[in-house]
Protein backbone atom coordinates (compact mmCIF):
# COMPACT_ATOMS: atom_id res chain seq x y z
CA UNK A 1 0.00 0.00 0.00
CA UNK A 2 2.87 2.35 0.77
CA UNK A 3 4.34 1.73 -2.69
CA UNK A 4 1.06 2.77 -4.35
CA UNK A 5 1.19 6.06 -2.45
CA UNK A 6 4.83 6.61 -3.48
CA UNK A 7 4.09 5.83 -7.13
CA UNK A 8 1.11 8.17 -7.11
CA UNK A 9 3.23 10.97 -5.61
CA UNK A 10 5.96 10.41 -8.23
CA UNK A 11 3.42 10.70 -11.04
CA UNK A 12 1.99 13.88 -9.50
CA UNK A 13 5.39 15.48 -8.82
CA UNK A 14 6.76 14.80 -12.31
CA UNK A 15 3.65 15.83 -14.24
CA UNK A 16 4.10 19.63 -14.19
CA UNK A 17 7.86 19.67 -15.00
CA UNK A 18 7.21 17.13 -17.76
CA UNK A 19 4.47 19.32 -19.21
CA UNK A 20 6.70 22.41 -19.12
CA UNK A 21 9.69 20.66 -20.72
CA UNK A 22 7.50 19.04 -23.38
CA UNK A 23 5.93 22.39 -24.27
CA UNK A 24 9.39 23.96 -24.40
CA UNK A 25 10.55 21.33 -26.89
CA UNK A 26 7.41 21.59 -29.01
CA UNK A 27 7.44 25.40 -29.12
CA UNK A 28 11.17 25.70 -29.83
CA UNK A 29 10.93 22.96 -32.44
CA UNK A 30 8.18 24.84 -34.26
CA UNK A 31 10.12 28.05 -33.71
CA UNK A 32 13.02 26.59 -35.66
CA UNK A 33 10.88 25.87 -38.73
CA UNK A 34 8.00 28.34 -38.60
CA UNK A 35 8.35 32.07 -39.11
CA UNK A 36 5.08 32.73 -37.30
CA UNK A 37 6.23 30.81 -34.22
CA UNK A 38 9.57 32.63 -34.34
CA UNK A 39 7.72 35.96 -34.14
CA UNK A 40 5.56 34.71 -31.26
CA UNK A 41 8.61 33.52 -29.33
CA UNK A 42 10.37 36.79 -30.11
CA UNK A 43 7.53 38.58 -28.31
CA UNK A 44 8.41 36.73 -25.11
CA UNK A 45 12.10 37.54 -25.55
CA UNK A 46 13.53 34.51 -27.34
CA UNK A 47 15.69 35.19 -30.38
CA UNK A 48 16.26 32.57 -33.07
CA UNK A 49 19.65 31.67 -31.55
CA UNK A 50 17.98 31.29 -28.13
CA UNK A 51 15.40 28.96 -29.68
CA UNK A 52 18.11 26.79 -31.24
CA UNK A 53 20.16 26.75 -28.03
CA UNK A 54 17.15 25.72 -25.93
CA UNK A 55 16.03 23.04 -28.36
CA UNK A 56 19.47 21.47 -28.73
CA UNK A 57 20.68 21.81 -25.13
CA UNK A 58 21.76 18.33 -23.96
CA UNK A 59 21.05 19.09 -20.29
CA UNK A 60 17.41 19.94 -20.99
CA UNK A 61 17.10 16.82 -23.15
CA UNK A 62 18.57 14.64 -20.38
CA UNK A 63 16.27 16.21 -17.81
CA UNK A 64 13.29 15.55 -20.07
CA UNK A 65 14.32 11.90 -20.47
CA UNK A 66 14.84 11.42 -16.72
CA UNK A 67 11.56 13.07 -15.70
CA UNK A 68 9.64 11.38 -18.51
CA UNK A 69 11.07 8.00 -17.58
CA UNK A 70 10.21 8.37 -13.90
CA UNK A 71 6.71 9.55 -14.80
CA UNK A 72 6.14 6.79 -17.35
CA UNK A 73 7.53 3.99 -15.21
CA UNK A 74 5.64 5.09 -12.09
CA UNK A 75 2.42 5.54 -14.02
CA UNK A 76 2.70 2.18 -15.75
CA UNK A 77 3.37 0.29 -12.51
CA UNK A 78 0.54 2.21 -10.82
CA UNK A 79 -1.78 1.31 -13.69
CA UNK A 80 -0.77 -2.38 -13.51
CA UNK A 81 -1.24 -2.46 -9.74
CA UNK A 82 -4.66 -0.85 -9.98
CA UNK A 83 -6.22 -2.79 -12.84
CA UNK A 84 -4.54 -6.21 -12.85
CA UNK A 85 -5.83 -8.35 -9.99
CA UNK A 86 -3.83 -11.57 -10.35
CA UNK A 87 -0.55 -11.16 -8.44
CA UNK A 88 1.43 -13.41 -10.79
CA UNK A 89 0.33 -11.39 -13.85
CA UNK A 90 1.07 -8.14 -11.97
CA UNK A 91 4.58 -9.30 -11.13
CA UNK A 92 5.16 -10.50 -14.69
CA UNK A 93 3.99 -7.21 -16.21
CA UNK A 94 6.01 -5.14 -13.74
CA UNK A 95 9.11 -7.20 -14.56
CA UNK A 96 8.45 -6.71 -18.28
CA UNK A 97 7.96 -2.97 -17.72
CA UNK A 98 11.22 -2.68 -15.77
CA UNK A 99 13.07 -4.63 -18.47
CA UNK A 100 11.76 -2.38 -21.24
CA UNK A 101 12.54 0.68 -19.10
CA UNK A 102 16.14 -0.45 -18.60
CA UNK A 103 16.59 -1.14 -22.34
CA UNK A 104 15.20 2.28 -23.31
CA UNK A 105 17.29 4.13 -20.73
CA UNK A 106 20.39 2.22 -21.86
CA UNK A 107 19.74 3.20 -25.48
CA UNK A 108 19.25 6.85 -24.52
CA UNK A 109 22.44 6.93 -22.46
CA UNK A 110 24.41 5.22 -25.22
CA UNK A 111 23.05 7.58 -27.86
CA UNK A 112 24.09 10.59 -25.77
CA UNK A 113 27.66 9.36 -25.51
CA UNK A 114 27.95 8.10 -29.09
CA UNK A 115 26.95 11.39 -30.76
Amino acid sequence: MRSIYLLNRLVEITSIPLLILSLLYILTGYGMISGTMQRILLLIGLSYSDIINLHTDPHIRQLLVIIGSIHGLSGTILFISKYIRRVFIQDLLILLTLTIFMIVISLVVLSEFMS
